[in-house]
């Protein structure tokens, strides 16, 4: 990524081209809640840009272009200095307290350039082609090339100086910030052997569910036998109802009660269903 020329700073004067700056808090893949949950999640990074970096001087510039011509667009409204501005409102900070300790690992000696957007911010290799977060290049503590913009924040929040991300592209590793990744070497290695017990062990268990299944055919015969002492029942029914037909005409008789019965459970059933549906669509206005 080659430095921005002075003919392009001139048409884009608050867009910033940072070259191996480290990078720090990315939240580049998935965006980020706000602390105060009211504005919309972001895609954050920090900058740490050193000292003796000309880089920051380029941040200053395009700081100090953003706000005169705000306050040239906006003559009615007294926006401050940029240091005046609450620590928070302000985009670009020292990366050491006053005590000259760093705020976070790695930020001695240097200022913190924190940018954000509500869009996806383009994100490539050192070849420009697309990254995508299982690629795992980016990580805090790497080195990247960015593009930046700045820009004058006024509304309900208040005033402020933001930094608007644009894109990152990998630049070089570095040391990474925080807890250092598991090496694979931490593990042992698992012998062929162990397979080998865990296929046995497994041919074993299938074995006893084989052993299972024609004990649980019992089942199957008791229930055929079951079924056969059933059917020389229902022959002897038949035996007794055929002397009996006085007693099925009486049957059928009674048949026209339970017809007026069922009629009315489904007649009442359906009234239920009514008041069950009527019940609902109120449930929806709620």
């Amino acid at each position: 990524m080659a430095r921005e020329s002075t003919e392009e700073r001139r048409k884009d004067p608050y867009k910033i081209q940072l070259k191996n700056v480290r990078l720090s808090f990315p939240a580049i893949f998935t965006p980020k809640e706000s602390r105060d949950g009211r504005g919309k999640p972001s895609f954050q990074a920090n900058f740490l840009i050193k000292n003796k970096d000309k880089q920051q001087d380029a941040v200053w510039d395009a700081i100090d272009a953003a706000i005169a011509d705000y306050r040239e667009k906006n003559p009615k409204r007294k926006f401050p200095d940029y240091d005046d501005l609450d620590k928070n409102e302000k985009c670009f900070r020292n990366g050491e307290n006053r005590s000259g300790e760093p705020l976070y690992e790695g930020y001695e000696d240097s200022w913190v350039l924190a940018a954000r957007n509500s869009k996806r911010p383009t994100l490539i290799d050192r070849h420009r082609e697309p990254v995508v977060e299982a690629d795992g290049i980016f990580y805090a503590g790497c080195y990247v090339n960015a593009i930046v913009r700045i820009w004058c924040q006024d509304n309900d929040n208040g005033f402020g100086v933001r930094c608007s991300l644009e894109a990152i592209q990998f630049y070089k590793d570095g040391d990474s910030f925080g807890a250092a990744p598991v090496s694979p070497d931490e593990f042992d290695e698992i012998e062929d052997e162990d397979d080998d017990r865990g296929s046995r062990s497994r041919g074993s268990r299938d074995r006893d569910d084989d052993r299972g299944s024609p004990r649980g055919g019992r089942g199957s015969r008791d229930d055929d036998r079951g079924s056969s002492r059933g059917s020389r029942d229902r022959d002897d029914d038949r035996g007794s109802s055929r002397g009996g037909r006085g007693s099925r005409d009486d049957d059928r008789g009674g048949r026209g009660s339970r017809d007026d019965d069922r009629g009315s459970s489904r007649g009442s059933r359906d009234d239920d269903r009514g008041s069950r549906s009527r019940r609902r669509d109120e449930d929806d206005l709620v």
